[in-house]
């Protein structure tokens, strides 16, 4: 009995301590925070030139930014942040906060041991290694280039975007209600680290430079998972003997206008048009990249105003992509490609025309993987990650 008893006292005060993990963390933080300042007055003369730290989540959109820079002979390393489980991909991994203030000293010695040497500090979403991300006010003093990289809803502001975007945009239907993600305490400090101590920031679609127009547009890169060779799966024609295969890839349907999309190719099948529907969500990516290369078209962000990787992903499969994009960020470029604009509204006529003339199709299913590779490739987002880091175009 007494043995139970000690095993129900410790799990009862374990759950008690991780309650009041994070404001003791904050307190500990507070308190330490001259300490760690008188040391970057000393370390802001220890730099490794040239060198570049990344950190970000459990992703490899994030580590391939990584790849990318040690591939032209960069020092680069990664730090994710996230949940408990080991990521062996990344260099240095730290789990979620556990253990009160205990925690604050494995991320001192974490950012003195591994981070603070480093020159540039690129942070994906305003992800820091620490929970209150107290260490950018300290590489601040140190004299170490921030780099903010914005990449979603982290970046975005509910009020500010309701108010621009009226009764059209993705915040209408937010997949994250009723727990916004851009309301977030967490995500309100990483804008405020963004607005006062960044030197650089990026965005990864131009949508967000309406909240920061000082920010770069970086493109995303071509995904590395992609097949090198694809199988080209014959060109769509009223009669081939087979439906129109239309893929709808996300797990947010709430930004991408999901129900929207179904209604609308449904009515169109209800009409008698030969389309296959298929909405892949919660794959793998196998699972997408098969289920693109059976596809004749794609459909997808068709509230955001700008494309995303699925579009990136279906065009690089050699599959045209229907996609909205706002009228101030159209280029040629743009419209010479495998995307097929066209706002939601206007997404039944624009499939229906799309059945009506096969050749528009296939000469947008031509060109959509040597356009977007010309568009996404890694030498011209290099450059732009350069300027970022303050470097000249041909590195440090």
């Amino acid at each position: 009995m007494i043995a139970a008893f000690k095993r129900k006292a410790f799990r009862f005060i374990v759950l008690l301590l991780r309650t009041f993990s994070g404001k003791a963390y904050f307190c500990a933080a507070l308190v330490m925070l001259p300490l760690n300042l008188a040391i970057a007055l000393v370390m802001r003369f220890f730099c490794r030139r040239g060198t570049v730290a990344h950190i970000g989540g459990l992703y490899h959109l994030h580590y391939q930014y990584v790849e990318v820079l040690r591939s032209r002979g960069v020092p680069a390393t990664f730090f994710a942040v996230g949940p408990e489980r080991r990521w062996r991909i990344a260099d240095h991994h730290l789990p979620d906060l556990q253990w009160l203030f205990l925690d604050l000293f494995r991320d001192m010695w974490f950012f003195w041991r591994y981070l603070a040497r480093h020159e540039v500090i690129h942070s994906h979403c305003l992800i820091g290694l620490s929970h209150y991300q107290w260490e950018f006010l300290v590489l601040k003093v140190m004299g170490r280039r921030l780099v903010g990289h914005f990449r979603g809803c982290e970046g975005r502001e509910r009020a500010a975007m309701r108010t621009a975007e009226g009764e059209a945009g993705i915040c209408q239907e937010c997949d994250y209600f009723p727990n916004y993600l851009c309301e977030f305490q967490e995500n309100r400090r990483r804008r405020l680290v963004a607005r006062h101590l960044c030197d650089a920031l990026l965005v990864t679609t131009p949508d967000l430079l309406d909240l920061w127009p000082t920010a770069r547009h970086l493109p995303f890169f071509l995904p590395v998972d992609a097949p090198a060779e694809i199988s080209e799966r014959p060109a769509w024609t009223p009669d081939c003997g087979r439906p129109l295969t239309i893929v709808h890839v996300t797990d947010q349907p709430g930004i991408e206008g999901s129900e929207e999309i179904r209604r609308c190719l449904a009515r169109l099948r209800n009409a008698g048009l030969p389309i296959e529907f298929r909405h892949v969500t919660g794959a793998s990516r196998d699972e997408v990249y098969a289920a693109l290369a059976e596809a004749d078209l794609s459909i997808g962000k068709m509230r955001m105003g700008y494309y995303a990787n699925a579009q990136i992903e279906a065009m690089i499969m050699g599959v045209p992509t229907v996609t909205w994009v706002r009228d101030d960020l159209r280029s040629p470029e743009l419209e010479d490609s495998g995307l097929i604009i066209c706002t939601l509204p206007k997404l039944e006529e624009t499939v229906r025309g799309l059945i009506e003339n096969p050749d528009l199709l296939a000469a947008k299913k031509r060109i959509a993987r040597d356009r977007v590779v010309q568009m996404h490739g890694v030498d011209s987002i290099v450059s732009g990650l350069y300027d970022a880091y303050g470097w000249t175009a041909h590195g440090r």
